[in-house]
């Protein structure tokens, strides 16, 4: 079998199998807006919205509190999954949509006679984990296919390349958020695909922005990812192929502006300008949607703190910033701009810690642009060094997708809450929390199911790893080093 596709498999399954079958209100915010295109042909989710609290509100309307190309990209497999439901047993429909309407109001969320618990709920709910299963997994093992591709460039030493692949994306946040449904991925993946595209001998320069283009349109928030990839090609392509460059990045983003005149009769109007609920609402006031000043505690909590710091949960990035000095001029320039400028322009936002999330998911697009200067200086770490990083990278981060996230009253939410948890419970997952309500499938079961989960996902990357054939004489490994 070829060697990406073991790589794709062994990261799609395993994101697979620790899915979660809802992800909260950052994945209904998407989830919501999918919905209501395909089954209103509307933008506004009036009739999602309570199941929510990520919301804009506008003129009369409820909106997703998100920029609009998740929601779109999960159109597809949501049209596939309408298709193959008119085969749903009537009775076993009405049996999930009495148990879901019973849960959510036995748990307070929601009242008796809320708009949301009279939609189909056995279709929304089962909808959602179809089209989760469809994006999350696929971009993850997408995304780390391209990571291998853009780490082969710099070394030869293929097991150094098939390991970090593998770290960038179950070593990182990237693996909690593949599990839910939330753009972090996806806008990874558009960051990392735009630099390579520009960074190979013959770039592909609209495709490359057209990538660059997407950033922002499934995240607008990230204009310094932009901006970097936007000073590489400044680098890199000749005034005619800037010109096309140029041209491809602006088309998502006309899309995006077209999408906040729909929404807000403004194109210059985003979702966060029209917060709705006090907590949304405090996150966004002050300066520009929330945007003032870095402060200090941001950035040290952005960066090496047990809350969200981004060296913490992936201590193999150290090797990254060491790296940078390793780099030629374009490729150090572009990265340096993207990492720093990202985590200044989050350190100055009010709600920087990402409230109930996992790790710094802000910077997932620009942390994962640091394994290509990890990838750089690998060669200088001693093995035992890097593949101790690599696993201790690996073990946060798994850790991270057994058990529900947790709020940011948690400053260090690893030692606090995961690893109690996975001393006193064992290895869990949300998979086995559904058999046991639906099915009623004993505990004792679940975790010997849940540690042979684990063990298998040890044994893959171990073979992948083991299998991977020196190949050190490559001499790109010499080429794109300082």
């Amino acid at each position: 079998m070829h060697k990406e596709l073991k790589l794709f498999l062994l990261i799609a399954l395993v994101t697979l199998f620790y899915m979660d079958k809802g992800g909260g209100d950052m994945s209904y915010r998407y989830l919501d807006m999918t919905h209501a295109i395909v089954d209103e042909g509307r933008l506004a989710i009036d009739t999602f919205h309570t199941n929510t609290d990520d919301k804009a509100f506008y003129d009369g309307h409820y909106y997703s509190l998100a920029a609009p190309g998740l929601s779109l990209l999960s159109i597809p497999p949501y049209l596939v999954f309408k298709a193959l439901y008119v085969f749903m047993p009537a009775r076993l429909e009405e049996s999930i949509n009495s148990k879901v309407r019973e849960n959510y109001i036995g748990n307070g969320r929601f009242a008796a006679d809320d708009p949301f618990l009279k939609i189909n709920l056995a279709q929304f709910m089962l909808s959602s984990f179809f089209i989760m299963i469809f994006t999350g997994p696929i971009l993850a093992g997408l995304f780390g296919i391209l990571m291998y591709r853009l780490i082969g460039r710099v070394t030869g030493d293929e097991k150094i390349r098939t390991f970090l692949a593998l770290v960038s994306v179950l070593g990182t946040p990237v693996f909690f958020y593949s599990t839910v449904h939330h753009a972090h991925v996806a806008t990874a993946f558009f960051a990392v695909l735009a630099f390579y595209l520009l960074y190979t001998d013959s770039p592909n320069h609209i495709l490359a922005g057209l990538s660059t283009g997407l950033i922002l349109f499934f995240n607008f928030a990230l204009p310094f990812v932009a901006l970097g990839l936007g000073i590489y090609a400044l680098q890199k392509l000749k005034i005619k192929e800037l010109i096309f460059f140029g041209g491809a990045a602006a088309m998502p983003v006309l899309l995006l502006l077209f999408f906040n005149f729909l929404m807000f009769s403004d194109p210059l109007s985003f979702p966060h300008q029209h917060s709705f609920g006090s907590v949304m609402t405090s996150y966004h006031e002050g300066g520009f949607a929330g945007i003032t000043f870095p402060s200090m505690a941001a950035l040290w909590g952005l960066s090496f703190s047990q809350f969200r710091g981004v060296f913490f949960y992936t201590p193999l990035l150290l090797i990254g910033l060491i790296g940078l000095f390793r780099l030629k001029r374009p490729e150090a320039t572009s990265i340096s701009v993207i990492f720093f400028g990202t985590l200044l322009f989050f350190a100055a936002f009010k709600g920087w810690n990402g409230a109930w999330s996992f790790g710094p998911r802000f910077l997932i697009p620009a942390l994962s642009l640091l394994f290509y200067p990890a990838a750089v200086h690998a060669d200088k770490i001693d093995r035992r060094v890097l593949y101790g990083l690599c696993a201790v990278s690996i073990f946060i981060n798994w850790i991270g997708v057994l058990y529900p996230m947790v709020s940011d009253s948690y400053k260090n939410p690893i030692f606090e809450v995961y690893l109690p948890k996975l001393f006193t419970e064992g290895p869990s997952s949300h998979i086995s929390k559904y058999l046991s309500v639906l099915a009623g499938v004993p505990g004792w079961i679940l975790l010997i199911v849940n540690i042979a989960a684990a063990c298998m996902m040890a044994l893959g990357i171990y073979f992948l790893v083991r299998d991977a054939r020196e190949n050190v004489t490559s001499s790109t490994s010499k080429r794109h080093g300082r």
